[in-house]
């Protein structure tokens, strides 16, 4: 990506074990706050339907500045959304921080 093509504005939160059926952790503190970002969705995928409860699975692939500090260990904050960090962050070439993400969305049918 290019500089001009970080159009969104992310939160990166330090979080605590243990993760929620949905595969969160409960956010203990804001790393940083207000990173510029471009964030591709991916697709995703539905899981069976259990108990009454739909589950959907969306995936992202998030492009940061470099930032040494992101984890695996840490979740992301974006639009009113929670999304997991699912593998080690990656550094692609000096400048750029690639970040695979997932978000969980549950509902009652």
């Amino acid at each position: 990506p290019k500089i001009g093509e970080l159009f969104e504005t992310i939160s990166v939160l330090n979080v605590t074990t243990p993760y929620s059926v949905e595969g969160f952790g409960t956010q203990s503190s804001i790393y940083k706050n207000r990173i510029r970002a471009k964030i591709e969705p991916l697709g995703g995928q539905k899981d069976e339907l259990t108990q009454d409860i739909q589950t959907f699975q969306q995936y992202y692939r998030i492009w940061i500045w470099y930032d040494g500090g992101v984890t695996a260990f840490q979740e992301i904050s974006w639009a009113g959304k929670r999304l997991v960090i699912t593998a080690p962050p990656e550094q692609i070439g000096a400048n750029w921080l690639l970040i695979n993400c997932r978000e969980t969305v549950s509902r009652k049918v």
